[in-house]
C-alpha cells in the first residue's frame, strides 16, 4: 500500500481532535482548505484543478505517484503506458476546456505511430496506418468471411461510439448517484438496446479474430473484460483499433498539465504531506491529522481519490467503515494487475519490423480474461537506442521475482524480441524490487539503491454483482457527509474517460459551477 498505517497512538490522539481529554495535546489547524484531495488517482487530479478553477482553495496530499512516473537519475519511467483514448470525446472537452487546456489537448493528440503487431497464439498481423486489418484478417483467414465480420463490427462500434457519447454528455452523469441513479439507468439501457448482437457474426465462436478484436481492453480500462458492457467495450476498441488514438507524453504528460492547472489557481500540491486520520466531527470530515505532527488541516470536503480500501486499511477511518461504502466494497476485488518494464536497447538490437505497438495475446489469454497478454511500445531514446515500454496483464498474486526473465523469455520464444537478452543495457521495472538488470538479470548500479521498488501495480478490478452498465463501480457518495471518492474504481470499465468523468463529478459536488458557467459552454442539460 501506498499509505504509510498510522500507529496507534497516533489514532486514539486524532480521533479526540475536538475535544481533547486530560494529558493529551490538542491538534491545532495550521491550514484551512475548501478541498482536500487525498491519494494519487488521475480523477483527484481532475477534480481539484476543477474546484481550483472555480476558486476555491484546494490543496492535493497524493500519498503517492501523483507525477505518474518515477524519476531515477535522468530517467523517468512511466507507470502507464496504454494509449490515452477519450481526451477528445465530450468529457475531455468538457474537462480541458474549463481548464484553458482544450487547445494544448488537441495539439497532442496523436495517432499511435508505426504499426499494430497482433501477435496471436498461431497468427501475427501487421496493420498499418491505412487501415490494413481487413487485408491481414483476409490473408490469415482466407476461408472464413472476415471482411463481412470486420465490416459488421465496424458498423457497432460507430453506433456504439454515437450512443456512449451521448449519455457521457448528459448532466445526469454528474450527480453523486451517476450512473447508479435508477432514472439515468432505464433511459440508458433503452439508448443501449440498438447494440446487442454478435458484433462479429458471421465467425464462429473461438474466432481467433474475437480475441484480436478485445485484445486492447485490458490494458484500456480497469474492468475484467467479462463484466465490460457491450457499448463501453465496442466504444473503446472504435477509439484503440480506428482512431488510434494517443497523447503525446502519454498520461504523465496529461498528470504534470494538471498539476500545472492547480498551481496556476494558487492550489497546493505537497507531496510529502503524509496524513495519519482522518478527523470526523458530528458525522462530517472536519479535516486531517498530519502524520508526525501535532497539526491537522481543516476542510470544508475531502475527496478521496484511490482505492478506499488503502484508506481503510491504513487506519485513517476514526470508527467503523459507515455502512453503504462497506456494501459497495463488498466482494470487489483486483481480478488482475499490470506489471510494467522498461528496457534500454540499441537499435541494432531489436527488429526493424518492431516500429510500433506490439499486443501479444497469451494462448489461455481470452479464457482467463487477458492474464498474460502483453503490450509493448517502442520508442526513439536518442543515440542509436530506443525505449521499449513492457505491460503485462498478471494474476494479482503472481510472484514477480521471475516476472522480468519469464516475460523476456517469452518475447524471444514467440519472435516479437528475439535474441534481445544480450542487447538489453537496462531493464527496471519500478513493481518487482529487483531494481535494474542487463538482460539476463545481472544487477546494475546505474539508478541507485534507490531503484529497488516494489510499487503497487494498477488493478483490473471485478465484483460479485458485476458493475452498472458494464462500467461503473464505486459510487461517489461514502456514507460520511461531505466525503466523496473518485478513482480507478469509479468507473473502471470507462478506462480513461471513466478517470475525467469521476474527477468532474467529483467537482460538481465539491464546488458546483454556476449556471452562468454552463449556458457559456453550452453543455447538454439533461440526458
Amino acid at each position: 500500500m501506498p499509505w504509510s498505517s498510522a500507529s496507534a497512538r497516533a489514532r486514539r490522539r486524532f480521533a479526540s481532535y475536538s475535544e481533547p481529554a486530560e494529558g493529551r495535546v490538542a491538534l491545532t489547524t495550521t491550514n484551512h482548505f475548501d478541498v482536500i484531495v487525498l491519494g494519487s488517482d488521475l480523477p483527484g487530479l481532475v477534480a481539484a484543478a476543477l474546484a481550483a478553477k472555480r476558486g476555491r482553495r484546494v490543496v492535493v496530499l497524493p500519498q503517492g505517484h501523483a507525477e505518474g512516473s518515477v524519476r531515477l537519475g535522468p530517467h523517468a519511467f512511466r507507470l502507464d503506458d496504454a494509449p490515452q483514448l477519450g481526451l477528445t470525446g465530450v468529457l475531455g472537452r468538457r474537462v480541458f476546456e474549463e481548464l484553458g487546456l482544450w487547445a494544448q489537448m488537441q495539439r497532442a493528440r496523436r495517432k499511435i505511430p508505426g504499426h499494430l503487431h497482433y501477435v496471436l497464439p498461431q497468427q501475427r498481423l501487421d496493420v498499418g496506418l491505412h487501415g490494413e486489418l481487413t487485408r491481414e484478417a483476409s490473408r490469415a483467414w482466407p476461408r472464413d468471411d472476415t471482411e463481412a465480420a470486420l465490416e459488421a463490427l465496424q458498423a457497432a462500434t460507430m453506433r456504439a461510439d454515437a450512443a456512449v457519447e451521448e449519455l457521457l454528455g448528459a448532466d445526469a452523469v454528474m450527480s453523486p448517484e451517476g450512473f447508479w441513479a435508477r432514472r439515468f439507468l432505464s433511459k440508458a439501457t433503452q439508448q443501449l438496446e440498438t447494440l446487442t448482437g454478435d458484433p462479429l457474426d458471421p465467425l464462429p465462436d473461438g474466432h481467433p479474430l474475437r480475441d484480436l478484436a478485445g485484445a486492447s481492453l485490458p490494458w484500456v480500462q480497469q474492468l475484467k473484460p467479462a463484466l465490460l458492457g457491450q457499448g463501453v467495450a465496442l466504444r473503446l476498441v472504435r477509439r484503440f483499433v480506428g482512431a488510434r488514438e494517443d497523447h503525446v507524453g502519454g498520461q504523465s504528460d496529461l498528470r504534470r498539465q494538471l498539476l500545472e492547472a492547480i498551481r496556476q489557481k494558487s492550489g497546493e500540491f505537497k507531496p510529502h504531506v503524509k496524513v495519519a486520520e482522518l478527523l470526523v466531527k458530528r458525522g462530517r470530515v472536519a479535516g486531517v491529522g498530519i502524520l508526525g505532527k501535532n497539526e491537522r488541516y481543516g476542510c470544508e470536503s475531502l475527496v478521496v481519490a484511490a482505492d478506499p480500501r488503502e484508506m481503510i486499511d491504513a487506519g485513517l477511518l476514526p470508527g467503523p467503515v459507515p455502512k453503504p461504502l462497506e456494501q459497495a466494497l463488498t466482494g470487489v476485488r483486483a481480478f488482475a494487475r499490470r506489471w510494467l518494464c522498461h528496457l534500454r536497447v540499441p537499435d541494432r538490437g531489436l527488429s526493424p519490423a518492431f516500429d510500433g505497438c506490439v499486443l501479444l495475446v497469451d494462448d489461455e489469454g481470452l479464457d482467463r480474461g487477458g492474464i498474460g497478454n502483453m503490450y509493448l511500445r517502442r520508442r526513439p531514446a536518442g543515440d542509436g537506442h530506443s525505449l521499449v515500454t513492457l505491460t503485462r496483464i498478471v494474476d494479482p498474486d503472481a510472484s514477480l521475482e521471475d516476472m522480468r526473465a519469464e516475460s523476456l523469455d517469452t518475447l524471444h520464444e514467440r519472435g516479437v524480441l528475439p535474441f534481445v537478452h544480450e542487447h538489453i543495457q537496462l531493464a527496471y521495472s519500478p513493481h518487482d524490487g529487483l531494481g535494474a538488470t542487463d538482460g539476463y538479470g545481472r544487477p546494475l548500479d546505474v539508478l541507485g539503491p534507490d531503484s529497488h521498488r516494489s510499487m503497487p501495480m494498477h488493478a483490473l478490478y471485478e465484483a460479485p454483482s458485476g458493475s452498472t452498465l458494464g462500467a461503473g463501480l464505486l459510487p461517489l457518495s461514502s456514507g460520511i457527509k461531505n466525503l466523496s471518492f473518485a478513482s480507478r474504481l469509479t468507473y473502471p470499465g470507462l478506462g480513461l474517460e471513466g478517470e475525467l468523468l469521476a474527477g468532474l463529478a467529483a467537482a460538481e459536488r465539491v464546488a458546483p459551477e454556476t449556471q452562468a458557467r454552463k449556458v457559456f459552454f453550452g453543455r447538454p442539460r439533461s440526458l
